[in-house]
């Protein structure tokens, strides 16, 4: 059987206690972080690293019983996100586009319900070849790149002249 990528479901606040004991488990892991100011009070500011999605690690294996077994006794872990009560994959090109997102520096953010819009591919700028939504949002046009299992995305901000009309398949 070839490996895939899974979400699994975390307790509160357990995204990188999480990660960093799959890692010690030897699973290939993707945390996917975004920057954000914290104000600890009126004059300071701290910067910090929080999940882009907030309760979801992403975990590439083989969904066989071991490793099924290994994952679900990992402190915080709650379930694995699937229908029917069986984990589902996702699609490899969705994980490695959010993966370049979060790998490139611009500035991103997480995306809930978001529909419709114009399917393009940016040709352009770091992002190039990516594919995804251009959609309007508070008068401004966003990229958006979705994660259709957890129906959530990444949100980017995007010159529309960086981008191409086309359809997704």
């Amino acid at each position: 059987m070839n490996p895939a990528w899974y979400a699994i479901y975390t307790k509160s606040r357990y995204e990188k206690r999480v990660s960093a004991a799959l890692a010690a488990k030897n699973f290939t892991i993707f945390l996917p972080l975004c920057y954000k100011p914290w104000r600890v009070s009126l004059t300071r500011c701290r910067d910090v690293w929080v999940p882009l999605f907030t309760g979801y690690v992403f975990v590439e294996l083989d969904c066989n019983p071991e490793n099924y077994y290994r994952v679900a006794s990992t402190t915080g872990f709650v379930r694995f996100v699937g229908s029917g009560g069986k984990p589902t994959s996702i699609p490899s090109c969705q994980i490695d586009s959010v993966r370049r997102i979060v790998n490139s520096n611009i500035a991103c953010q997480p995306s809930v319900g978001m529909r419709g819009g114009d399917a393009v591919t940016v040709r352009l700028g770091p992002l190039a070849g990516l594919q995804g939504r251009l959609v309007r949002q508070k008068g401004r046009k966003v990229f958006v790149v979705s994660l259709d299992l957890l129906k959530k995305g990444v949100l980017v901000e995007i010159d529309a002249a960086w981008v191409e009309s086309t359809s997704i398949s």
